[in-house]
């Protein structure tokens, strides 16, 4: 599942979101938009933000 399609299902605002997992609402932007990658570390915060249904390997780029 991607990021994007987690938080909208589950309703949740991209600033609460990036506060989670200790990151500023505009990099979270700009991973979401693919501008960015998030790091090994960044995607196991998600990956456990979401309780594993962002998983890291749903973080890579163009999902590979």
């Amino acid at each position: 599942m991607t990021l994007e399609k987690y938080l909208k299902e589950n309703k949740i605002l991209k600033k609460d979101f990036a506060k989670k997992i200790g990151i500023l609402p505009s990099y979270l932007s700009n991973i979401l938009s693919g501008n960015r990658n998030a790091g090994l570390c960044l995607a196991i915060r998600i990956e456990d933000a979401t309780s594993g249904k962002v998983t890291c390997r749903d973080m890579l780029p163009n999902g590979n």
